[in-house]
């Protein structure tokens, strides 16, 4: 948690500290620093900085451990928007560790990366909307000009905007609106939600996306996800 603030991944700093010993005799604890033993050639030793920090390829495998896949996702996409790593040197660094609690959960999200969503809401959606409701895949992060769309459904002309709060305030809400009216030049309907419709009610979005796509020429039908059936209760 330490190496998280200090690359970056989490604003707050912990209270305790835990500092990473090699050798066979394990420190005694004092003040707000605690010691563990490190075996060999687990984590890769990065000297930069001070205090110095495990690399943040590290840091992210070993928040992991113990993160859901909400968690998962969020950190995740914290880790690549800083630029501080990517992607691949993450799942090298997975690849390499032989003992990692969910290393298949943390495969599957760095593989959802690959596909091109970037954000945490676009991780999300791409998990709890379009993929648990079996909606068609769209084109993420399609570029139409000097505008990118978050979702494109190019057969059905159809685009998904992700709006976290970042980047749609201000002057991006101007952006937002031409970016949506040109679409509507073109043809294409445009639907947009944010974190409280993809986190709080992943069905319903689904819902809405499902009878646009269907409007445009869909002729395939959204499933229920286990979210579903249990609302349905």
């Amino acid at each position: 948690h330490a190496a998280a603030h200090l690359h970056g991944l989490s604003q707050q700093a912990p209270d305790l500290i835990e500092v990473y010993v090699r050798g066979r005799t394990r420190r005694a604890d004092r003040g707000c620093w605690t010691f563990r033993l490190e075996r060999a050639n687990v984590r890769l030793s990065t000297a930069r900085g001070d205090p110095p920090r495990t690399g943040i390829e590290d840091t992210v495998l070993d928040l992991c451990v113990d993160a859901d896949s909400a968690e998962m996702i969020d950190l995740v996409a914290r880790a690549l928007h800083t630029r501080r790593t990517t992607r691949e040197r993450i799942r090298t660094r997975l690849d390499e560790r032989c003992r990692i609690a969910n290393r298949r959960l943390l495969a599957g999200v760095l593989a959802d990366v690959a596909e091109g969503a970037e954000s945490p809401l676009e991780l999300r959606y791409l998990r709890d909307v379009e993929r648990a409701h079996r909606l068609p895949t769209g084109q993420r992060q399609a570029r139409r000009g000097r505008h990118v769309r978050d979702v494109l459904y190019e057969d059905f002309a159809t685009v998904v905007e992700l709006d976290g709060r970042l980047g749609h305030e201000g002057l991006g809400r101007f952006r937002d609106m031409e970016r949506d009216n040109l679409a509507l030049l073109a043809g294409e309907s445009t639907l947009r939600f944010g974190w409280r419709d993809v986190q709080g009610d992943p069905c319903r979005v689904a819902g809405l996306v499902a009878a646009v796509l269907e409007r445009r020429g869909w002729a395939g039908t959204p499933t229920s996800c286990g979210r579903c059936k249990a609302t349905r209760r």
